[in-house]
């Protein structure tokens, strides 16, 4: 009898932490992963030239620190970002709603988003629509450890 009360009560748990589990959010949808291109803010550096979408400040979470990488062997991109300021007019990746895409807009970057930081550094690696990604510092380091991108500016320092 103690036996079956032990089963029995080990099957009423699993099935409470069945229902106690959240929703997997599927990130493998085409519409996440397909990037949107919004411009970048005029000379005065104050907001973006789609009034919709205007950043007149920026306002980080502040979370995780962020890096710029670039391909590795693209020396133009490197010799050309010194700052955060010198993105504008670039093509940058960043991750939807995170500090990297808040930064890439502000600064005056052709913003490129992507559903997540992999999506952004596949088209980094292998395509030729980024001149580089804002990303958080750890899975910058994760692709420069796996020799894809150098980190160019770690850590951004915000101007």
């Amino acid at each position: 009898m103690k036996k079956l009360l032990a089963l029995l009560l080990a099957f009423c748990m699993i099935f409470v932490l069945a229902a106690c589990g959240g929703a997997v959010e599927d990130n493998s949808s085409n519409e996440s992963s397909k990037p949107s291109v919004v411009t970048g803010v005029d000379d005065s550096g104050d907001g973006l030239e789609d009034e919709s979408s205007q950043v007149e400040s920026l306002v980080l979470d502040g979370t995780d620190e962020y890096v710029v990488c670039v391909k590795k062997g693209n020396e133009a991109i490197k010799e050309k970002i010194k700052s955060i300021k010198d993105i504008k007019g670039l093509s940058v990746g960043a991750a939807y709603d995170g500090d990297g895409e808040k930064m890439a807009i502000y600064y005056g970057a052709n913003h490129v988003g992507y559903g997540g930081e992999n999506d952004a550094f596949s088209e980094l690696v292998g395509g030729t629509l980024l001149d580089c990604v804002i990303v958080k510092k750890g899975a910058g380091q994760q692709y420069q450890d796996r020799g894809t991108v150098e980190i160019i500016l770690d850590p951004i320092v915000i101007e």
